[in-house]
């Protein structure tokens, strides 16, 4: 029975992502959600059986990837921590994973950002989300000099990392220049917080 609850809950969350990307959220109706899940049949209440309203899926969906590219960014900190390395090369390392994964997610990723920047996320997330930024930036801080700004310098770079793949038309596109490229970028917003 649990199982199969969340997996009606991973299929709207799933179905809103793909109403949210596809026709934004002005168009996101319970029926275009419900709508939108192939894997299941679903009328709009299955909406109010599985969240509060129509918000607390969209908040919960932008929490899930939340938690998902914290978790990525986390599971290839280990870079950072390869002292015998140059500091540009572990963080070009850190940085293609993230992006392999952002790539791997560009959906899901493009839903982020558009809640991110929608009024849903102010009223909805942002206590959450900061919540769980607290925790990374605290593990992330042993790596940066205590004066610098280490909130700033992740939000500019998780804006930079979002911009980029919506900018990004091929779902296959790897390594390629302009990643080349927007690795520099991401070096020299690295450089300004350190210097």
């Amino acid at each position: 029975m649990e199982a199969q609850r969340e997996k009606i809950r991973t299929a709207l969350m799933d179905g809103v992502i793909k109403v949210v990307v596809n026709n934004g959220f002005d168009k996101a109706t319970t029926r275009a959600i419900t709508s939108s899940v192939s894997d299941v049949r679903l009328n709009d209440a299955y909406i109010y059986r599985y969240f509060q309203d129509k918000e607390d899926l969209f908040q919960k969906t932008f929490m899930r990837a939340d938690r998902k590219f914290i978790q990525t960014i986390n599971d290839n900190l280990h870079y950072i921590e390869e002292t015998d390395v140059e500091i540009k090369e572990r963080c070009r390392k850190l940085w293609y994973a993230c992006w392999e994964f952002l790539l791997g997610n560009k959906d899901e990723y493009i839903f982020y950002l558009r809640y991110y920047y929608s009024a849903y996320f102010k009223e909805y997330a942002l206590k959450e989300h900061m919540a769980l930024y607290k925790a990374f930036m605290e593990r992330f801080e042993k790596y940066v000099p205590q004066t610098k700004d280490v909130a700033g310098m992740m939000h500019t770079l998780l804006e930079f990392a979002l911009s980029e793949l919506a900018k990004a038309d091929d779902p296959n596109l790897r390594l390629n220049e302009r990643e080349k490229r927007n690795f520099e970028l991401v070096w020299n917003i690295i450089l300004l917080y350190f210097s």
